[in-house]
């Protein structure tokens, strides 16, 4: 059957998660009469014939004269081959996303745009997600940012020609950007719910995720989020509303993991203690949760912690950053390293001990970040008795923006004054490699860095699968002993290649067999 949309979405890591961005747009697409197909494991169908001709299996299919657009949603799409490549050394593939994001051999790109509109001459080609609007890919027609929930209505009737108001912005190429209600300021987000459809064919026991909140109450220098420094209580979804999916998605599919979605899952003791109160406590089943925390609330409201491990808690990701005291206040993050150490000591030791894996993300290149100040913090977190399961080491990404090539709807306070924290960028041919004027640290040393000191942490017994692995490897039949146990030598990290290539002919084969 052919659809009204078909939106593409995807990750490339080897564990298996679906991004919930597509499927929560799908859920109001439906809400208003369309008919929606999401595909999932879009990077996979493209690295499994670069001609795209496996691809063609799936427009014939779904795309046909009543279909309007064909979305891709880029957050966490990239190049497969470069992500397996580099995986065992590094997290993040080092790509040139900002040519194209689709992880699609360019000299292929225009194929999509044929197959597409010889099936439906006047259908539009939409680039989604978190940064849409930071790429070029010169088969879109409209790159549309931002909270989505209800832009893609009026988007949608738009294309329809019933909506002659849509604002938008020409970026070149005939292309254009949609610059309606990217925060979802009109959108009832309090009482949403995401619904799964049973096309999107989910997998028994599935760990999904999901939103409990949007936005953070703080203005970290180098975080673009739209809806940062909102109050405590702002966008907060209502407690029956949270317990029915809950509920639903339990007798489903027996689901009881998730990834919760959240900016800063612990922006207050109240949000936690009310979540607990109305919702997690009231359901009669025990979720576990994955998410992003904030370590420096942690250890301002100890109390918080043991609310956290009896609402789910599972795994943990903190943005610590750095332990240079310095670059981390410059960026929002003012915790003294002994502070951090302390905090993470008393929660895996005393409170949460293993029942919740501990991960961190360091930044390589922060303001007031010297090579001498990063070797003097950066071997002591990579070591076995440092209080982190595992460690994400990132040099700092920043990159010079251009109005031609960039059209970001926001913006970090670095992005938009990168000059104020000693940041240039001398090579236009690479606008990602920065140099600190300041400090002497440039993207290329930072790189470096990051990439020595990982390879050293899995030598030590870090382990390469963090807090927001383990739902992935849930998903590919592992026991969370078994992905708590594992290290870079054991056979979860050199075999869940297969399992995931597996799942994936299983996905593909039910939805072109539906």
């Amino acid at each position: 059957m052919t659809v009204d949309v078909l939106l593409f979405t995807g990750s490339s890591i080897p564990y298996f998660t679906r991004p919930i961005g597509a499927y929560r747009i799908a859920t109001e697409l439906r809400k208003h009469g369309y008919t929606v197909q999401v595909i999932d494991m879009f990077p996979y169908i493209v690295n499994k014939d670069p001609k795209l001709l496996f691809l063609k299996q799936f427009i014939d299919k779904y795309v046909g004269p009543n279909t309007l657009w064909v979305g891709f949603s880029s957050t966490f799409m990239y190049d497969v081959a470069a992500v397996n490549k580099e995986f065992a050394v590094n997290d993040v593939p080092t790509l040139n996303d900002l040519s194209n994001t689709l992880s699609v051999d360019t000299r292929y790109l225009h194929n999509i745009k044929y197959y597409i509109t010889t099936r439906s001459p006047k259908c539009k080609l939409v680039l989604g997600g978190s940064k849409s609007s930071a790429y070029n890919v010169k088969i879109i027609d409209i790159y549309l940012e931002g909270y989505a929930d209800s832009t893609v209505i009026e988007m949608t009737r738009w294309i329809e020609g019933k909506n002659p108001f849509m604002q938008t912005q020409h970026v070149g190429y005939g292309a254009v950007g949609i610059l309606h209600d990217y925060k979802a300021q009109n959108f009832d987000f309090v009482n949403s719910s995401t619904k799964w459809h049973e096309s999107d064919h989910i997998f028994p026991e599935e760990a999904l995720p999901i939103e409990i909140s949007r936005g953070c109450i703080f203005n970290c220098s180098f975080c673009s989020y739209p809806l940062n420094g909102k109050k405590k209580t702002d966008y907060i979804r209502d407690p029956g509303v949270l317990r029915e999916e809950f509920t639903r998605n339990y007798e489903q599919f027996g689901t009881t993991d998730y990834i919760f979605a959240d900016d800063t899952h612990n922006d207050s003791v109240e949000k936690l203690q009310f979540l607990y109160d109305q919702v997690y406590s009231k359901l009669p089943f025990r979720i576990n949760f994955y998410t992003y925390l904030r370590l420096d609330l942690l250890h301002a409201h100890p109390e918080s912690a043991v609310l956290l491990k009896e609402s789910g808690l599972r795994g943990a990701f903190f943005g610590i950053e750095s332990m240079n005291y310095e670059s981390a206040k410059a960026v929002g993050k003012g915790i003294t390293p002994k502070r951090i150490e302390d905090t993470l000591h008393r929660l895996k030791e005393d409170i949460w001990k293993q029942d919740v894996t501990l991960s961190g993300g360091f930044i390589i290149g922060l303001p007031h970040d010297t090579e001498q100040t990063i070797s003097e913090w950066l071997p002591r977190v990579i070591q076995r008795d440092f209080p982190l399961d595992s460690v994400n080491l990132y040099p700092l990404g920043l990159t010079k923006l251009n109005a031609e090539t960039n059209r970001k709807l926001w913006t970090s306070d670095l992005e938009r004054n990168p000059e104020k924290f000693g940041y240039s960028f001398p090579t236009a041919e690479k606008p990602g490699h920065w140099i600190n004027d300041v400090t002497g640290m440039n993207f290329a040393l930072a790189r470096e860095m990051s990439e020595m000191a990982l390879g050293i942490a899995r030598l030590n017994g870090k382990k390469q699968n963090g807090s927001f692995n383990i739902p992935g490897l849930l998903n590919l039949g592992y026991l969370r002993e078994e992905i708590v146990e594992d290290n870079v030598h054991n056979s979860i990290t050199k075999f869940y290649h297969q399992r995931r290539l597996r799942l994936n002919e299983k996905y593909f084969n039910a939805v072109l067999n539906a």
